[in-house]
């Protein structure tokens, strides 16, 4: 039987998160279109800053929120547009891109 000790068993929530987020990353990467994923995955930035401001309690600046609020502009502006393009398409394919674009949000929230 392998036996832990107790720096090693502080290793496993990350190691689980990580692998958790690369698995979501690769399942959207294969929903989604390549520029669609990139600009997705801008989102962790606007979760961490986000998460610091609530959780952390850490001050920003005016510029910092201007640049966070063009951000989450330019990530849903991009995400409608992949989203409108696919509806036209195919409904089956548009599912498909709703899941990639969720896999995209939920690693965002494991990074």
């Amino acid at each position: 039987m392998i036996s832990l000790d107790r720096e090693s068993t502080k290793l496993i929530i990350p190691a689980v998160l990580y692998l958790l987020q690369n698995n979501l990353l690769y399942f959207a990467l294969s929903n989604l279109s390549v520029p669609t994923y990139q600009v997705s995955q801008q989102g962790k930035h606007l979760t961490t800053a986000l998460i610091s401001r609530v959780i952390l309690k850490k001050k920003m600046s005016a510029m910092q929120y201007i640049a966070i609020t063009l951000l989450g502009i330019g990530v849903a502006l991009a995400n409608l547009s992949e989203h409108t393009i696919n509806v036209k398409e195919d409904s089956s394919k548009a599912n498909n891109v709703q899941l990639g674009f969720l896999a995209v949000f939920a690693s965002c929230f494991t990074s």
